[in-house]
């Protein structure tokens, strides 16, 4: 201990030498005894540990340095006491952004860092911590450094990692699926079971208390699945296969045999065994699985890793059953095939004489009532000629009110009626088939203009006003020009009925696609929502008005019908007190082309 006193008095005396050199340091103000008194006890306690520690003062000098430093740096306390501490072990550490000192200075409490130090060519690594030396009032004089040489550990761990990297790339290529667990959780829960009485686990699980094995689950840990693993369940890490396995043992576990047999297995203490069950390996996808289920050697005792590796059986399992059920199967379809066969000669002449006879009975029956109507609308069409005839020689002849007015009401009355009979005789041919087009090349844009000057009187007798739109590149159509008025006449009509005076009505066509769309849109009430799936349908009204000009509900079926025939649509688009939208689309020329091209086909 004699040749230690020295170096205690050496680092107070250097700490005071430090203080003459440098007057207008933070050293000026500080108590030198209180400064003794702190450095030797650290010099007394540091000489009893086995890491090399260095204390420098503010300045950069050494200090003190004990026994340990002075054998890792290679050199005696007196070749580097009162030096720099840049000047030597381990000096490429200081004058830059990673000295202690100056990071000390700059307020941090303390500081690790790693360092690596060439000897004689051979490179040494230290774990440098260090922590500041202060006065009782807090000013720092100084800092004390501790070295630990971890070179032997550094090897060891990158002995261990080039080991797990080869570890890794073998059980990631080994050609079937393999998952790593660790059980250790799990095993203290067997035991504590088996500390509470159980020891038939199969029962347990199964019968006793089957939400134990929610309990097991939860407590399993996955640490790694190899690649084939992944491709096989769906997952990408652990982690998915931890939450993966949560969702569906929640869901169905009841189903799932493969973690019963697993943890059955582990419980009883088996390391070494093989099992196969119905597992759901993604969601909804059942499969038959062997699973080998393998304890890693050292951890039978903890179970913290135990392999499950998988080979997928459902092939062979459906075929094993279906070879078991195939003999009787085919003998029970042959003679439930021959009793059917044997019904079905029987039931086919039976179907035979049905049909025929409701086919004749449904021509019979169309044909009555093609005549019926036919009839009806000759009886209706009959008295209405000489109506029609007198009313037109007495409006030319009466010009006196208000006979004249109940003149108009009773032509317009009876006109009204004419076309309602034309338009049930029209429904009645649709619905029969009867009814045919007279197709030609249509301009629809013509057929608008000509349209829109022809209702424009009419509209003024409730002061509204109509307005039509047309892009400038509208195909021609292939349609019955007559029809296709019919259908817009009728829809203008509703949207002149039903708007109030002096409302607009607002005539659209465009080209979209491969189809022309007319709009015809209105300011009138709207339709509400659940009458519009009845408004195409025959003998529907909107309307409770029972007046003959406001309809019998024919024409909007009507005017479906008419637009199916041309391989159209017709919709609405409406909302209560916002009006209406009736759009029709028709295919253009080509398009209707190309479709009778395909209807031909067929």
């Amino acid at each position: 201990m004699t040749d230690k006193k020295p170096l205690k008095q050496d680092a107070v005396s250097v700490l005071h030498s430090g203080r003459q050199d440098n007057q207008r340091s933070e050293t000026d103000s500080l108590n030198l005894d209180d400064v003794k008194s702190r450095c030797l006890t650290t010099v007394n306690i540091s000489e009893l540990l086995p890491q090399g520690i260095r204390i420098i003062d503010i300045h950069n000098n050494v200090i003190y340095i004990n026994q340990a430093f002075s054998v890792l740096a290679g050199c005696s306390p007196e070749q580097l006491v009162g030096k720099k501490c840049y000047q030597n072990f381990p000096g490429s550490y200081c004058h830059s952004p990673t000295c202690i000192l100056e990071r000390m200075k700059n307020g941090e409490k303390a500081v690790q860092a790693e360092i690596n130090w060439d000897e004689d060519s051979n490179r040494r690594t230290y774990v440098l911590s260090a922590l500041p030396l202060n006065t009782e009032d807090g000013t720092l004089f100084g800092i004390i450094e501790y070295f630990l040489d971890v070179t032997d550990t550094r090897k060891l761990e990158q002995k261990a990692a080039q080991n797990e990297v080869l570890y890794s790339e073998l059980f990631n290529n080994v050609p079937v699926p393999i998952i790593e667990y660790d059980f250790s959780l799990v095993k203290k829960h067997y035991d504590k079971l088996r500390s509470q009485g159980v020891t038939n686990f199969r029962k347990h699980f199964y019968k006793t208390a089957p939400q134990e094995l929610l309990k097991c689950e939860s407590l399993l840990r996955p640490v790694r699945l190899n690649k084939h693993a992944a491709h096989f369940f769906g997952l990408d890490s652990p982690e998915e296969h931890k939450h993966d396995m949560e969702k569906r043992h929640n869901r169905n576990l009841h189903k799932n045999e493969g973690p019963k047999e697993c943890h059955i297995g582990l419980a009883e203490g088996k390391t070494q065994f093989d099992y196969e069950a119905y597992v759901e390996i993604k969601d909804g996808d059942y499969r038959y699985l062997f699973t080998s289920v393998s304890v890693a050697p050292g951890c039978e005792e903890s179970l913290a890793i135990v392999y499950l590796s998988f080979v997928d059986i459902t092939d062979r399992k459906k075929s094993e059953e279906l070879m078991k059920k195939h003999q009787s199967e085919l003998k029970r379809k042959v003679a439930e095939r021959t009793a059917q066969l044997k019904e079905s000669r029987e039931k086919i002449k039976e179907l035979y004489i049905i049909e025929c006879s409701t086919r004749k009975e449904l021509e019979r029956l169309m044909k009555q009532r093609v005549e019926f109507n036919r009839m009806l609308v000759h009886e209706l069409k009959t008295p209405l000629v000489p109506i029609l005839g007198t009313i037109s020689i007495l409006s030319r002849e009466i010009e006196a009110e208000p006979t004249r007015s109940m003149l108009e009401n009773i032509q317009g009355g009876a006109i009204a009626l004419s076309h309602r009979i034309d338009e049930l005789l029209d429904l009645e041919k649709a619905d029969s088939g009867s009814l045919h087009l007279d197709l030609e090349l249509v301009d629809i844009a013509e057929l608008l203009r000509r349209l829109h000057d022809y209702v424009k009187p009419q509209l003024s007798e409730k002061e509204q006003t109509i307005s039509l739109t047309v892009t400038h590149d509208l195909p021609f159509i292939m349609g019955d020009k007559e029809r296709l008025s019919q259908v817009i006449l009728n829809l203008i009509n509703n949207s002149y009925k039903y708007s109030p005076y002096g409302s607009h009505i607002l005539v659209k066509a465009a080209r979209q696609g491969s189809d022309i769309i007319v709009e015809i849109q209105d300011d009138g009430p709207g339709i509400p929502e659940e009458k519009r799936a009845e408004l195409f349908k025959p003998n529907y009204a909107v309307s409770s008005n029972t007046d003959l000009r406001n309809g019998l509900g024919i024409g909007l079926a009507l005017c479906n019908k008419l637009i199916g025939l041309h391989k159209g649509r017709i919709w609405l688009d409406s909302s209560t007190n916002q009006g209406s939208i009736f759009r029709i689309s028709i295919p253009t020329y080509r398009e209707a082309a190309r479709n009778e091209i395909i209807d031909s086909r067929r």
